[in-house]
């Protein structure tokens, strides 16, 4: 049955006329007339007694109603349904990721979606990529967060490609390496590692590239966490590989030295979703709050472009840090000002309440540019230890510290220089 013929059957009995309803609905008196008839022969009984003005309804029209108001209101509600879930104003979004991906990128990405489509319903399910292969396909997933290196293991789902995940070798702040942008790994062949599997195939390795092809390290720690790993690392019992989406979670007490690009293992992240089903309305969206999530934590990860040596005055009067991007460029005068030669440098946000390490070079310097950072309230006398983040030679941006509370905070305080 045409459920159209049930709304004007709905509309004549509410308004006693073909002809107030034929203009309700924008029909023709004879369009409205053929309806209620075509009806009337469907159930094989008159629905409405003709009158000199107007219409009434029989008793089988009587028993009709509200049935037809049923059927025309569920459809309505199914109609206001449909048009909500393109809107985003309601819905679901199944949502899958490896561990890693938990670490910064998913939980920004699942942020900024809620904050924008607080009625689409989004649930998240931690899980190993096998794992998760096997929930899309079964249906229980509508889009996972992975990536493989394992042939054939992505085959059959739609791959939309998120972002390349940058290495880094976590060491602990004296290592040798500490202090380069960037490190390769037959310089790291003597070294004990710290793995996540003892199937080589099966960790951060089995993705090397050619430059970079029979590479063994030397395992002398199998533990599957980052946390637990960079414990081992910061207790000098070993290195270990750290990717940029993990990368925001280091602790104060290690360095990460960017892998050379030329032997760092290709990690391709994907959003994955089955392919040929048709997916949900809030997809798209999430799928833009992942690639901004994306942006950000690759702009993080960036290891520093290489700079010029830096000159630094401390002013532990006014607690001030003026920081001279050049070597030959005049000091300004200050109370009790001390130089501070061969810092690695300093990054300053726009707010002044920010500041990266940067890398050294010991090039020729470019044209100075002074920054100040105020120091945190505190005894003039620790204003001798320099509120600098030293990183010492990470060759690579520290994740931002507000410049509030202790200060410097454990772990980063850079010994006085020579003379002090």
């Amino acid at each position: 049955m045409d459920t159209t013929v049930l709304n004007v059957f709905v509309e004549v009995a509410g308004r006693g006329s073909f002809t107030a309803a034929a203009t309700a609905l924008g029909y023709t008196q004879s369009a409205i007339s053929r309806q209620v008839a075509a009806l009337e022969s469907e159930y094989g009984a008159e629905l409405f007694d003709r009158l000199p003005r107007g219409v009434r309804l029989t008793e089988a029209g009587r028993c009709l109603l509200p049935h037809a108001e049923a059927v025309v209101g569920r459809l309505a509600t199914a109609a206001s349904d449909i048009r909500a879930l393109r809107s985003l104003a309601a819905g679901r979004l199944r949502v899958g990721a490896f561990p890693t991906a938990d670490t910064a990128l998913v939980p920004r990405a699942v942020a900024a979606f809620r904050a924008a489509h607080p009625a689409v319903e989004l649930s998240f399910g931690e899980g190993f990529v096998r794992d998760l292969v096997t929930r899309l396909r079964d249906g229980d997933l509508d889009v996972a967060i992975v990536t493989s290196t394992l042939p054939g293991l992505l085959d059959g789902l739609e791959l939309r490609h998120v972002m390349d995940d940058q290495m880094f070798v976590a060491v602990h702040p004296e290592h040798w390496c500490a202090g380069h942008s960037s490190v390769r790994l037959r310089e790291l062949a003597d070294e004990e590692w710290i793995v996540g599997n003892a199937r080589l195939e099966q960790t951060l390795f089995s993705a090397l590239p050619s430059a970079a092809d029979g590479f063994q390290p030397r395992i002398s720690y199998v533990i599957r966490e980052w946390v637990a790993k960079q414990g081992f690392v910061a207790a000098r019992l070993g290195i270990t590989l750290i990717p940029s989406l993990a990368a925001g979670s280091a602790r104060p007490d290690v360095v990460l030295v960017p892998l050379h690009p030329d032997d760092s293992p290709v990690r391709v992240i994907y959003a994955a979703t089955p392919a040929g089903i048709t997916p949900p309305a809030a997809l798209d969206s999430f799928l833009g709050c992942l690639a901004a999530a994306a942006s950000q934590i690759a702009a993080r990860a960036l290891p520093a472009s290489p700079g010029p040596r830096c000159l630094a005055l401390h002013d532990p009067a006014a607690r001030v840090i003026h920081v001279l991007h050049g070597e030959a460029e005049p000091v300004p005068d200050a109370p009790d000002a001390r130089q501070l030669h061969d810092w690695q440098g300093v990054l300053v946000s726009e707010d002044g309440r920010h500041c990266r390490a940067l890398s050294a070079s010991g090039r020729p310097v470019v044209p100075a540019v002074t920054q100040q950072i105020r120091a945190p309230h505190g005894p003039p006398g620790r204003g001798r230890t320099t509120p600098f983040l030293p990183l010492s030679a990470t060759g690579q941006n520290h994740p931002q510290a507000p410049l509030s509370g202790d200060w410097p905070p454990a772990g980063l305080r850079r010994p006085r220089p020579p003379g002090w």
